[in-house]
């Protein structure tokens, strides 16, 4: 099916408008130091490039979201944050260009969709805990290698990481 491979571009097209109006915010709260003032000019055209990838985002992450199999709760979750950011961007383009004294407060909304919605889409990729997990493991069950020189490479040194790292996945 296209809609399905064209859902798989979901994690690439996320990323841009991610950095893009995180950009954004981080030109505009620059800009109002006399220093970086010169800086401003480029807020606008970046919340229009970032509104437009969080738009194909919103796109390409639904197609995803019913070609695959993930976690109903969260994808709800994910979804409508998803959308409510772009919505926010496409807003965030306009009060830039009508009233920037209040601006400042949709880029900083903008900012924390961006993060909530990220966390989110963390937990559908990574699972619920990816964030708390390194946190709560204190035990460690890692093969101690008493000597190095009786050790197997890859029973005892590749494979302990292929598990831990790779095979959840693959």
């Amino acid at each position: 099916m296209i809609s399905a491979g064209i859902g798989r571009l979901h994690p690439v097209f996320v990323h841009l408008p991610i950095g893009i109006l995180l950009f954004a915010a981080l030109l505009f709260f620059a800009s109002k130091k006399q220093r970086f003032a010169n800086m401003s000019f480029a807020v606008a055209p970046a919340l229009a490039i970032g509104s437009f990838f969080s738009i194909l985002s919103c796109i390409t992450g639904y197609l995803l979201s019913i070609s695959d199999a993930y976690n109903e709760d969260i994808i709800f979750k994910h979804q409508w944050l998803g959308i409510a950011t772009a919505v926010t961007s496409v807003v965030c383009y306009f009060v830039y260009q009508k009233k920037r004294a209040i601006f400042g407060i949709f880029i900083t909304l903008l900012s924390t969709l961006i993060m909530v919605t990220g966390h989110y889409g963390g937990s559908l990729t990574h699972g619920a805990d990816y964030l708390t997990a390194p946190l709560s493991n204190t035990k460690s069950d890692k093969k101690v290698i008493a000597n190095i020189n009786e050790a197997v490479v890859y029973k005892d040194v590749i494979e302990p990481i292929l598990a831990a790292k790779c095979y959840s996945c693959h």
